[in-house]
């Protein structure tokens, strides 16, 4: 039994081993590089099956953002692990980061850390990793970017899910309800909507009030900047990132495709 083990483990370690050299040869990470990236994968909890699928996103996703790879592996396993995700969604993962940093003021980087604070909460609301990086992308718009609009959407949520009677008090008051007629948390765009009805015929010093309370002191300016993008932007937002199969390697090329890169790219075969 355990040469039957160690033998399968020889297999996949080699199976590794030719995708590094693959992926060294033809892209600007060297095969040390991507060995790296795989270990550190590992780290994460991936095992090798799931590490050879997930590699080309991998590199797309770096290449993207001008990532390390160990870098580009710890926002793919945080986003992978914490949307409730399958290593065969780290290639859409990568399109998605690659998209919004394109579209709003967001980076590849800057999305990672805030993915790290608020995507468990997005997973645990059926809230998804699109609609979370189009809420992510609009904060980053208005100056909140990485851990301070991760940390804005979870609390957010946090106050949502779970809220203090005097929030209920004000939610009963004004009419506003998180959860549709099946017990199913609404999205993003609809609960902005839904709060910027209700509050509309409030001054503002009475709206304000009421929106601390609801979403806390810290997540109000976060509130504001997405009730003022609107639900129409956030859905235009989450559709396209729905929609963005190949943007990240479409954004690699963009960045690869010069001399620098070419000579990376030659340098990198020769590893």
């Amino acid at each position: 039994k355990y040469r039957e083990v160690l033998q399968n483990r020889q297999e996949e370690l080699k199976k590794l081993e030719e995708r590094a050299k693959e992926l060294g040869a033809t892209t600007k990470y060297s095969s040390l590089e991507v060995a790296q990236a795989m270990e550190a994968l590992g780290s994460a909890g991936f095992d090798a099956n799931n590490i050879y699928e997930a590699m080309p996103g991998l590199l797309d996703l770096a290449a993207s953002g001008n990532l390390e790879l160990a870098s580009a592996a710890e926002i793919a396993a945080t986003a992978v692990r914490g949307f409730g995700l399958t290593t065969g969604d780290v290639g859409h993962v990568a399109d998605v980061l690659a998209e919004s940093a394109a579209r709003t003021n967001a980076s590849v980087e800057s999305l990672g850390y805030s993915f790290k604070y608020v995507a468990p909460y997005s997973a645990a609301l059926n809230v998804s990793i699109e609609e979370t990086a189009a809420a992510i992308g609009i904060l980053s718009d208005a100056g909140m970017k990485g851990t301070s609009a991760g940390t804005t959407l979870r609390g957010m949520f946090s106050r949502l899910a779970k809220p203090t009677e005097k929030a209920k008090e004000i939610m009963e008051g004004l009419g506003i309800t998180v959860y549709d007629n099946e017990g199913k948390f609404r999205s993003i765009s609809d609960i902005i909507g839904i709060v910027s009805e209700k509050t509309s015929g409030l001054s503002e010093e009475e709206r304000n009030f009421a929106l601390a309370t609801i979403f806390g002191q810290q997540a109000l300016t976060g509130v504001l900047s997405l009730m003022e993008a609107g639900p129409d932007k956030i859905n235009e937002l989450t559709a396209s990132y729905q929609g963005c199969e190949g943007a990240a390697k479409k954004m690699a090329d963009t960045i690869n495709d010069n001399t620098k890169g070419a000579w990376i790219e030659f340098k990198s075969a020769l590893e």
